[in-house]
């Protein structure tokens, strides 16, 4: 079987990629018969991975939905406990605008310590990340 595309990326093959057996554009082996059975082993890996991935975009792609996304950061307070007052009013304007929470999660910036004369205080300095999202269209 002569091939004149890289059946992986289309790419025009030159004689010189054919005798390597190999496109060097994207690393597909052309001939996989030609190689040992481990780089073939590892070929058919790679192939049963790309083809689960492209089931998957498949997936996805059959809800007909686009979404879009925000983040928005909440420093903790002062003594490093979060801010709930704020946590909720965000919540609230986004949630009036078609927003919904998709993660929340602590980021750690660092340790806040300060000590006079023997005495002081020490607390963690975090940020509170939260990702919205909300659909904008239907695809289709």
């Amino acid at each position: 079987m002569v091939l004149n595309k890289c059946p992986e990326c289309g790419n025009e093959l030159t004689q010189e990629m054919i005798d390597a057996n190999m496109c060097w554009e994207c690393g597909r082996i052309i001939n996989v018969s030609l190689v040992d059975d481990e780089i073939r082993e590892e070929f058919e890996i790679r192939e049963k991975k790309r083809g689960i991935e492209a089931r998957k975009q498949e997936y996805a792609k059959s809800f007909n939905e686009h979404y879009e996304y925000d983040v928005v950061s909440i420093l903790n307070e002062d003594h490093g406990r979060i801010d709930k007052e704020k946590i909720m009013k965000v919540l609230s304007e986004h949630s009036k605008s078609g927003w919904k929470l998709h993660t929340m999660y602590s980021n750690e910036l660092g340790n806040n310590a300060v000590r006079i004369l023997g005495l002081g205080t020490n607390s963690t300095a975090c940020e509170d990340i939260l990702v919205f999202e909300r659909r904008v269209e239907s695809i289709g």
